[in-house]
C-alpha cells in the first residue's frame, strides 16, 4: 500500500523560507546603520570595468 503525498501549492511550500528570508533581510537593514558605498569604493568599482595601463591613481 503506498501512501499519497498530499499536494501543496508552491505558496504553502516557500512559506516558511520566505518568512525566515524576510525575517533575516530586516535584522540586516536593522543591524546595518545604514552603511553605504563611499565615493572610494565607487570610485574602484567603476575603474575595474574600465581597466587602463597607467591610471594615475595606480602607478606600478
Amino acid at each position: 500500500m503506498t501512501t499519497a503525498i498530499p499536494n501543496q501549492s508552491l505558496r504553502s511550500r516557500l512559506a516558511v523560507p520566505g518568512a525566515f528570508a524576510a525575517l533575516l533581510l530586516l535584522l540586516h537593514f536593522a543591524m546595518g546603520n545604514g552603511y553605504g558605498f563611499h565615493r572610494d569604493e565607487l570610485q574602484f568599482l567603476d575603474d575595474a570595468r574600465h581597466l587602463q595601463w597607467g591610471f594615475v591613481a595606480y602607478p606600478r
